[in-house]
């Protein structure tokens, strides 16, 4: 697989860069006497962000040792300080809408020129000279395409004048053109369900906004309907098959959902794709991004800047959008994927961007010298680069004089350093084109680079790559706990605790493989070397059969305490509970969308789901079961209202419901087997509710600290009311309840129909957030 992880905040770490004075290469003057400001950048960003910028470093090369500077007179110093933003920031903007960015600048202009009238309909015809000659340096970066026709109606239509008549011509034919299959203008009837595994109904309202160039604060003037043609898991990842199913079709959307990532990347092709290995011709395309799928706003739009490259038709290729901007290629799995600004105006992926500066030997500032003879290879790097991304080359080249050309990394290797040098400008780590056993020697090298903030998120995802590998005994204890504590860790806690042991048997290989043949010093011994280990697993996500199987034949390694509780928690049965199995089959947890709990929660509760299944299908046990978390409702996105609860959830079983509790440290919950419907109670024996309480509040770790309760009185554990009430359960066990079909004000655990209490403290308490989870079991 090729591992897309997006680096987060990369676009906050280049302004990062502008905002610090160390490793600047370039002075820029702006303005003129007595207006002017000097800027410091550098040049590698400039180079690759403005074509205009670019044409003057290239008459204007650098000489080793001297620092660059440039003027411009021309500009205002207020307006090229945004211009830079924009530059390391493609998502900077100091206006928050096109409406205010327009009236930001008439403001500013008419300040420039306190003399002529605020009313343009007051301006003579030399007013309007001065005004343009004012603005003529703001005008080319205002997004004029952006607005809609009310704004150009009532904000542009006035000062129509100041405008290049080529510019006024050309938006009014955009504001008046008319898509002919366009419905009459009416009140917006966009659909609600969309049947889609990546986006909702919230992204597809946007990008209908987009298709008819509208704000996002603006209502829908048209109704459109996303029927869903093709899906990668249901008819598969190849081109051969976007072909079979797609060519001759025209007005798609192309939806992909970065593997192990937030990020969604997408494109709108209003013409045929077709397999002429040809480029489709359209002025009316826009490729975007979102960077992250629970935020609409966090998003990248980039609309065709050359309409003969709009579209990439290739036999060999799936959806592609440009020249390069969004490429699906090139062989049965999608696994040359890439997005390079091109054919559109914005790049919607910034690393890609900034990673072409590796190739490109220009504005390079240092040579890294990576190997031992006779595997010794040198690379070209940017100091402003490393600087930025690597804690550890950040402390060499702060150590060194600021002549420093050349520097040594002896204890990599050349190979292993060129992956991560591409993951130090782009972002990506593509684990696919390396053999199991150079995942531990790249997992060794970021450690030294002190870069596992950025990478262990992705080799998490890749947990039996680094298991399995031969080397796997040769990682530092500190990778091992790194790997280990991570929440994402995509791996069973049982398989965890047995990789722990065996790393630990392979420090000292002269103990016995069978703990049954240790003596007590052999108990130390190992004790002694997972002791920074142990704090790290999860005992109490073990089922009973696992930690009778797994963790009580090494008991002595764990301290008395820790052993004693996890004895009582295993062996603790509340007396009106029914026995349940002490077996567990093996839980395969796909990816959770959750803003309340982590895989390791979600991982804990399919366990609890898993046991009560195991004890109605016992010939089952052997199987492994995937558990799928699908999000259906979201407070925070769609209202924490009664009647939005019962609009969504009813007649839907398996459903699980996730409340964080305002102001608190609690995470409170509950499963229901049965559909929610309008008949107050229903009756279910394999309900449960549940609490996880982390005592350090803004530490996630709170997998160990929970109270679980099974119903007692099958008959009111699930509380189906049709007025007020969102997901209950039992008479008053946990409720969340409002007045009316109202916000949820009245909320309250207090035990009843369950065997205890999930709260120690009963009564009310306020919802923060909530989410409610079908549970899918494959």
């Amino acid at each position: 697989m090729v591992d897309n992880k997006f680096l987060p905040k990369l676009s906050q770490d280049l302004l990062e860069i502008l905002d610090d004075d160390e490793y600047y290469d370039i002075t820029i003057e702006v303005g003129d006497d007595p207006d002017v400001k000097i800027f410091k950048a550098h040049m590698v960003i400039l180079n690759y962000r403005s074509p205009y910028l670019r044409k003057i470093l290239s008459v204007n090369k650098k000489n080793d040792g001297i620092l660059l500077h440039i003027k411009l007179p021309n500009i205002l110093p207020e307006i090229f300080h945004i211009i830079l933003r924009k530059y390391f920031d493609l998502a900077y903007s100091k206006w928050k809408s096109s409406d205010e960015r327009i009236s930001s600048l008439g403001t500013w202009g008419h300040a420039q020129n306190q003399e002529l009238s605020t009313d343009p309909t007051n301006l003579s015809k030399n007013d309007f000279y001065i005004l343009k000659d004012t603005l003529r340096q703001c005008i080319p970066f205002i997004k004029f395409y952006n607005f809609t026709s009310k704004e150009f109606l009532e904000k542009v239509l006035p000062y129509k004048k100041i405008l290049p008549k080529d510019l006024y011509k050309d938006l009014l034919r955009n504001h008046l053109s008319i898509h002919p299959d366009r419905n009459p203008i009416g009140k917006s009837k966009l659909r609600k369900n969309i049947d889609s595994k990546i986006i909702t109904p919230q992204h597809t309202e946007l990008i209908s906004k987009w298709i008819d160039k509208l704000e996002i604060t603006d209502e829908l003037n048209s109704t459109y309907e996303f029927k869903l043609i093709l899906r990668g898991s249901r008819d598969g990842f190849s081109p051969k098959k976007f072909h079979e199913i797609c060519v001759n079709r025209f007005y798609t959307i192309s939806i992909i959902k970065v593997k192990d990532s937030n990020e969604i990347l997408g494109g709108y092709n209003p013409i045929t794709w077709n397999s002429n290995n040809s480029y489709g011709d359209t002025n009316s395309s826009f490729i975007f991004s979102f960077k992250n799928n629970d935020n609409i706003e966090d998003h990248i739009l980039s609309r065709i800047k050359d309409g003969n490259f709009a579209i990439f038709n290739n036999p060999n290729f799936g959806p592609s959008f440009g020249n390069g901007d969004i490429i699906l290629s090139l062989n049965n799995l999608y696994r040359s994927s890439s997005c390079i600004k091109n054919s559109y105006k914005e790049s919607i992926r910034e690393t890609d961007e900034l990673s072409r500066n590796l190739n490109d030997n220009e504005y390079c500032d240092i040579t890294i010298e990576v190997g031992n003879d006779p595997n010794v290879k040198i690379f070209q790097a940017h100091k402003v680069i490393l600087n930025h991304r690597s804690p550890h080359l950040r402390r060499i080249l702060k150590n060194n004089d600021e002549n420093l050309v050349h520097i040594k990394l002896l204890n990599i290797l050349p190979d292993i350093f060129q992956t991560i040098l591409r993951y130090i400008y782009g972002g990506r780590l593509p684990l696919e084109e390396h053999v199991t056993n150079d995942i531990i020697k790249i997992l060794v090298a970021v450690n030294e680079l002190k870069l596992q903030k950025f990478c262990t998120d992705l080799i998490s995802k890749e947990p039996d790559k680094i298991f399995n590998s031969m080397d796997f005994s040769l990682i530092s204890e500190k990778i091992l706990i790194t790997l280990i504590q991570n929440d994402n860790f995509q791996m069973g806690e049982v398989h965890i605790w047995e990789h722990v042991l065996k790393w630990g048997h392979a420090q000292n290989p002269g103990l016995s493989s069978d703990p049954t043949n240790f003596s007590k010093d052999d108990f130390n011994i190992l004790k002694n070397t997972l002791q920074q280990c142990i704090p790290f697993i999860r005992f109490y996500n073990l089922s009973s059969k696992e930690f009778l199987d797994k963790v009580l034949p090494y008991k002595k390694i764990l301290s008395k305490e820790l052993y004693k509780d996890l004895l009582i928690n295993h062996l603790s049965i509340h007396p009106n509970s029914k026995p349940r199995p002490h077996v567990t089959r093996e839980v395969n947890l796909k990816n959770i969308d959750s803003k309340i709990i982590t895989h390791q929660h979600a991982e804990l509760i399919s366990k609890w789901i898993d046991e009560l299944n195991i004890t109605n299908i016992i010939d089952n046990t052997n199987k492994i079961i995937s558990y799928e978390f699908n999000l259906m409702l979201r407070g925070s996105r769609d209202g924490f209202t009664p009647i939005k609860f019962h609009e969504i959830c009813d007649n839907q079983s398996n459903t699980v419901t996730i409340i964080k509790v305002k102001n608190s440290n609690e995470i409170l919950g509950g499963y229901n087997p049965t559909i929610w419907e309008f008949n107050y109670n229903y009756s279910t024996a394999n309900s449960f509710i549940f609490s996880f309480k982390n005592d350090n509040y803004n530490n996630s770790d709170s997998i160990g600290n929970y109270i679980l309760s099974y119903a007692i009185d099958e008959y009111s554990a699930i509380f189906n009311n049709p007025n007020n009430n969102g997901p209950s359960f039992g008479s008053n066990d946990l409720i969340l309840r409002g007045e009316d079909f109202n916000s949820y004000k009245t909320n309250y655990c207090k035990q009843k129909s369950y065997e205890k209490s999930i709260r120690e403290i009963g009564g009310k308490f306020s919802v923060e957030e909530y989410e409610i989870f079908q549970i899918i079991i494959e």
